[in-house]
């Protein structure tokens, strides 16, 4: 299957080499594309970042509503536990 970004990003060769036993393969950019490497690595990433966004775009808002809840729970815990302490205050030795 080509690679659709092939002319933005340029020709990659696979590159072997031997260390300590172990064969190490790496891709090495063979001919430059239209764009520069960083150019190239920062539109990659602003994609990969948009195609996160929209493959769920309520995940910031159910991680908003997930830390009031948390602060909700912490603080029933804090008031449970003040209860307690008031009503086993009478009943220790």
């Amino acid at each position: 299957m080509p690679h659709i970004m092939a002319e933005l990003q340029g020709e990659q060769k696979l590159e072997a080499s031997h260390s300590e036993g172990n064969e190490v393969s790496k891709l090495v950019l063979d001919k430059p594309g239209s764009t520069g490497v960083a150019e190239y690595d920062a539109a990659i990433a602003d994609l990969t970042n948009y195609l996160v966004f929209m493959s769920e775009p309520a995940k910031l808002v159910r991680n908003k509503i997930g830390f009031i809840v948390l602060g909700f729970l912490f603080m029933l815990l804090m008031l449970t536990y003040a209860l307690k302490k008031e009503i086993w205050k009478d009943i220790r030795h």
